[in-house]
């Protein structure tokens, strides 16, 4: 069962990284300001906590003291909470499934490979393979590649 706390985590760092990589819409960035002003306005604590977790989305360590803390917290019953969670989940999905939300499978800023790239069937809704600046010292092949719309 995933429980509140486990949700407001996923929605906060998927509202993160959208706005970190400059893709979130206006509902993302409404709703992700929204939920992470009421959480900070309950604690403090979780409002350093989301700063934290906004700095590196992607570290699993400060996901789960963030979601320590909320659980601490016990907002499971905090209408004002919830629905700011659920409509930054609803914009969350919604960017998630439109084209404009979606970013390359792949994605470098700066990437300098000594041999070969091979990319083989992959299906994706955006791009598969960004780089800023690419460096590859061999072939770089792409086969069975499929955009979704």
């Amino acid at each position: 069962m995933v429980t509140v706390s486990a949700m407001m985590v996923a929605a906060l760092t998927a509202g993160a990284t959208a706005i970190g990589k400059e893709f979130a819409s206006a509902s993302v960035k409404d709703g992700y300001a929204k939920l992470k002003a009421l959480l900070a306005k309950r604690s403090a604590a979780l409002g350093v906590l989301i700063d934290t977790v906004e700095e590196d989305p992607a570290s699993e360590p400060e996901q789960a003291v963030l979601a320590k803390q909320l659980d601490r917290a016990d907002l499971s019953e905090d209408g004002e909470v919830l629905e700011a969670l659920q409509s930054l989940a609803k914009a969350v999905e919604d960017l998630r499934d439109s084209a404009a939300g979606a970013g390359a499978v792949i994605d470098f800023d700066t990437v300098s490979i000594a041999g070969s790239v091979d990319l083989k069937d992959i299906s994706a809704q955006g791009g598969v393979f960004r780089a800023k600046s690419a460096e590859i010292g061999g072939d770089f092949r792409a086969e069975g590649i499929t955009q979704k719309k």
